[in-house]
């Protein structure tokens, strides 16, 4: 049984090439194509095989607590599974996972292999058992995970959020975040405007 077990668990290893995390970070992930092979080959068995070889894939970023411990996870999900809703945790397909805090450094550090993965599958599709197909790719995340992941030129440490007067702007407000008509440089508001707008929510 246990020689059973080694070897069922070096097989698994040797297809979905699993690996451990970039820079060191406390946890593992498996090859993307690798997943998504197996995916479309469990849509397949259910009539769900595309006449124009193309499928969707949404990749899903979630944080979440685990017995105490916070964890980071990065999963695929078909978009149209033929018997599982795309809501649903059993349709996610689990591409690599780390026991560390949710924080703009980690999540930039998980996703560098993965986004390079993901580049070379859109570029050149996936050939499976001699059908190639095209694969698109929709990015799911939450709010919290949009903001660690917000860029903004020349400033590192940059948040979209926080409190007080430390809120710059909100993607769902009517926010100036800067003045087209005043000589300031970019990403500067006056504060005649500032205080115009629904920017101003901590003074």
């Amino acid at each position: 049984m246990k020689a059973l077990r080694g070897m069922i668990n070096t097989t698994v290893h040797d297809l979905f090439q699993v690996r451990p995390l970039p820079n060191q970070i406390p946890g593992y992930q498996i090859n993307l194509a690798s997943a998504i092979i197996w995916s479309i080959r469990e849509q397949r068995l259910h009539g769900c095989d595309k006449a124009d070889n193309f499928m969707e894939f949404h990749l899903k970023l979630d944080g979440r607590p685990l017995f105490g411990k916070d964890q980071i996870n990065i999963g695929i999900v078909p978009a149209k599974h033929p018997y599982l809703s795309s809501q649903s945790s059993k349709a996610v397909y689990t591409v690599a996972i780390a026991n560390c805090e949710e924080n703009r450094q980690n999540i930039r550090d998980m996703i560098v292999d993965i986004n390079f993965q993901k580049d070379q599958i859109k570029r050149n599709g996936i050939s499976i058992d001699g059908k190639l197909y095209g694969i698109k790719f929709k990015v799911i995340l939450d709010y919290k995970g949009f903001c660690l992941l917000l860029a903004k030129a020349n400033d590192g440490n940059f948040e979209l959020g926080g409190k007080g007067l430390n809120v710059e702007f909100c993607m769902f407000c009517h926010a100036i975040r800067l003045c087209t008509n005043c000589d300031l440089g970019p990403n500067e508001v006056c504060l005649k405007h500032f205080s115009m707008c629904k920017a101003n929510i901590g003074g």
